[in-house]
């Protein structure tokens, strides 16, 4: 997800690169057979292949009918135009800024998932999309949507099983969330970012688009911490390439210097 990130590609190719990613580990932890999984993909049926390895070998499954009840009611509740991330906030219940914004906080589906970790509702997610109950709009930055065979699950209170996410799994991706948080450990540091966050803000507002279009945390956490001095300095920093440098670049190179003359 990193090199797609830290690309040059257009966002619009960044996020089909990243639906793809998401559809192909949907595929792999697929509880069914994997032509199944293809047919489904598809809008397509079939029988089981009998020769790949779910069919020869059953994974571990569990009654995934609840949460799947769960994760399609909070996607529309929520409007059907938000991420799997922001809708699995939701679930969890965590007091976003923008879930506060929106109102999603007073919506029935709010912290209604805490029973489930992340990493496990991710898992769960992209089994939905893989088994087309929902479908991952890219033209609206990625939100989920519900599919008429998701109304119809939701209608005839179908029931489901899902593959499960290994003890192995589980830690790997627990342990890469934890990596990956952001951890500012200077003070003057976690003032410079809240102010480039601002400015992000300001950008994308301006764009009407979402703050991570602009720039992801990640990186201006490395403005924060790096602080460079110049334009030249800021192509240095991951995830700023030529074409955000001159459309954004200056922008928050005057928030950079201004908080030096602070």
């Amino acid at each position: 997800r990193n090199w797609i990130e830290d690309s040059e590609a257009p966002e619009i190719q960044k996020r089909i690169e990243h639906q793809k990613l998401n559809a192909l580990l949907g595929l792999c932890e697929a509880a069914i057979c994997r032509r199944q999984v293809l047919l489904e993909y598809f809008d397509d049926s079939g029988e089981p292949c009998g020769n790949c390895d779910t069919c020869d070998t059953k994974p571990q499954t569990f009654d995934g009918t609840i949460p799947a009840q769960m994760a399609l009611s909070a996607v529309y509740r929520t409007g059907q135009r938000f991420g799997i991330v922001y809708v699995v906030d939701v679930l969890m219940g965590r007091e976003d800024d923008r879930i506060i914004q929106f109102g999603h906080d007073q919506q029935s589906t709010f912290g209604i998932g805490k029973e489930w970790s992340k990493p496990e509702w991710q898992n769960i997610f992209r089994q939905l999309v893989s088994r087309n109950l929902l479908m991952v709009d890219v033209n609206e930055y990625n939100g989920i949507k519900i599919t008429e065979k998701g109304f119809a699950f939701l209608k005839k209170k179908e029931s489901i099983e899902f593959r499960k996410l290994s003890v192995k799994q589980k830690a790997k991706r627990d342990k890469s969330a934890r990596r990956s948080k952001p951890v500012m450990s200077d003070e003057s540091d976690q003032s410079l970012f809240e102010k480039l966050k601002e400015a992000r803000q300001a950008m994308a507002k301006k764009r009407r688009v979402p703050a991570y279009v602009i720039f992801h945390d990640k990186t201006l956490i490395e403005l924060a911490s790096r602080r460079p001095q110049s334009i030249e300095e800021m192509l240095e920093v991951n995830g700023i390439g030529e074409s955000k440098l001159k459309k954004f670049g200056h922008t928050l190179l005057d928030v950079i210097l201004a908080d030096r003359d602070d």
